[in-house]
């Protein structure tokens, strides 16, 4: 019997292990100095992206292109600016459930603290872009739109503020002064299925800046949650299944402030787990999280000068890692979109650098890459009418249903001793829905192990799943 254990164990450490690849670089852009790219995946499977194209000293223009077939081919860039100078960054885009496109950036950034925030609408029904509209003095821009189909825009003007397109008319300008008394600066922004805003971002504390976790719910701002005791410079955040967050940042580490680390750290059951430092000596990393509630971070890491754009991602608990690419170049912007049954990175790639009598002439490209997410069913080695997540687990494990089982069918845990924990034959009418939730984990016969093996047993399937608790 612990042969048969240790076999089965071993064969899920081995698929576990398998090293997903992924794709060639596919251009975006590759004319031109490029950076800042910015990505969104419409309801009807189209990809947009928007980037900054540097065209001279301080003159810079905010470009778009979309694909029609998964990100494999791209239209030709445009600009959807019309500005002869002046310098714009910092494009983001978003879509509503229409499909309609909206794209905002800081305009005039030389004129800081006076730039503006502008945006612009592409309507599918017209397949118009309008013409660009201002909406406030500020900087560093983000964009999101909600359950309702409302679009916030997000910037910083001495704090963070914001306002909402709703029906295509703009709000008033909410501050988050009125809420915090602390200077606050926000980098991320997911909506859950509650409609409730999860941002990750900035606090002032004194003479110093703390990272922290925000979040607003039916027009209030909750109280904030530190993660750490040092600021972000990059960060963003990911929900999983049930609405809890993820977050990765970049910090300064703190034994050594001449280096920069990619540090990750979750909210489970309403507290804050312990951060980890994933890695030194990088900088902009990214995040997602699949459909089986596997997270996924992408960060450029400086080895030995040569720049590596390094992926890193769960295996039973512990972290891993592997190459995606390397140059002497760094990667300057990533950032990473799930789609089923893939993820996608885009960022910004140099292609070379040269020199022009005395100045520095840099090629960049905007590069899209995929990997591609093993379906839950297979990477679980279950019965192809049923997936079950999250595994890793911390307390509960769904079991979820294509369609439900006809009839009852036995269901025995075992540690990975052989020693049955728990015996049960399931009823479909025990079922939520077409999910059985298994969430007897804290009893005491499960408190010494960390690995169980759940043998499923019906009329017409028999299957063995390996689950892994973290806790």
């Amino acid at each position: 019997m612990r042969f048969f254990f240790f076999l089965l164990f071993s064969v899920f450490l081995i698929n576990q292990s398998k090293s997903q690849s992924w794709s060639e670089p596919i251009y975006i852009d590759a004319n031109g100095i490029n950076h800042s790219p910015s990505l969104i995946i419409d309801l009807d499977g189209v990809f947009h992206c928007v980037w900054v194209r540097k065209l001279g000293n301080n003159y810079s223009k905010i470009y778009y292109s979309r694909s029609m077939d998964d990100g494999l081919t791209w239209t030709l860039p445009i600009s959807l600016t019309n500005n002869s100078d002046l310098r714009l960054e910092q494009p983001h885009i978003a879509s509503d459930s229409y499909s309609n496109i909206y794209v905002c950036y800081d305009y005039d950034v030389n004129a800081y603290p006076d730039g503006k925030i502008q945006y612009l609408v592409f309507t599918k029904a017209d397949s118009s872009w309008s013409q660009p509209i201002e909406i406030s003095t500020g900087t560093d821009n983000r964009i999101i739109v909600d359950r309702n189909d409302w679009v916030y825009f997000f910037w910083f003007a001495g704090t963070e503020q914001y306002a909402y397109l709703e029906s295509n008319m703009l709000s008033q300008i909410y501050s988050l002064g009125n809420w915090f008394s602390e200077a606050c600066y926000l980098n991320d922004f997911l909506f859950d299925t509650d409609n409730k805003l999860h941002c990750i971002g900035n606090r002032k504390a004194g003479d110093y800046s703390k990272g922290a976790y925000f979040s607003l719910y039916n027009g209030e701002w909750n109280p904030y949650m530190d993660l750490t005791d040092y600021s972000f410079f990059e960060s963003g955040l990911c929900l999983n299944s049930i609405g809890e967050p993820s977050f990765v940042w970049e910090q300064l580490i703190p034994e050594n402030h001449s280096f920069h680390a990619t540090y990750f750290s979750r909210i489970a059951d309403d507290s804050l787990k312990q951060p980890i430092q994933l890695a030194k000596k990088t900088n902009s990393p990214s995040i997602c999280i699949d459909q089986s509630d596997k997270v996924h971070i992408v960060d450029s890491q400086d080895h030995d000068s040569i720049y590596q754009l390094i992926y890193r991602y769960q295996t039973l608990g512990a972290w891993d890692d592997n190459i995606i690419e390397e140059d002497i170049y760094k990667y300057n912007e990533t950032e990473l979109l799930f789609k089923k049954p893939y993820i996608y990175l885009v960022y910004d790639r140099i292609e070379s650098v040269s020199k022009n009598n005395t100045d520095e002439v840099i090629i960049s490209g905007i590069v899209l890459r995929r990997l591609e997410i093993l379906q839950a069913e297979e990477e679980f080695g279950m019965h192809h009418d049923f997936i079950v997540y999250p595994n890793p687990f911390t307390e509960t494990v769904t079991f979820e249903w294509g369609k439900l089982p006809p009839s009852t069918f036995l269901m025995i845990i075992y540690n990975l001793n052989g020693q049955v924990l728990f015996s049960k034959n399931i009823s479909p009418r025990s079922f939520q829905g077409n999910k059985y939730i298994l969430s007897n984990f804290d009893d005491k016969r499960f408190i010494r192990d960390d690995f169980f093996i759940v043998k499923l047993s019906g009329s017409d399937f028999e299957k063995s799943i390996i689950l892994f608790r973290v806790k």
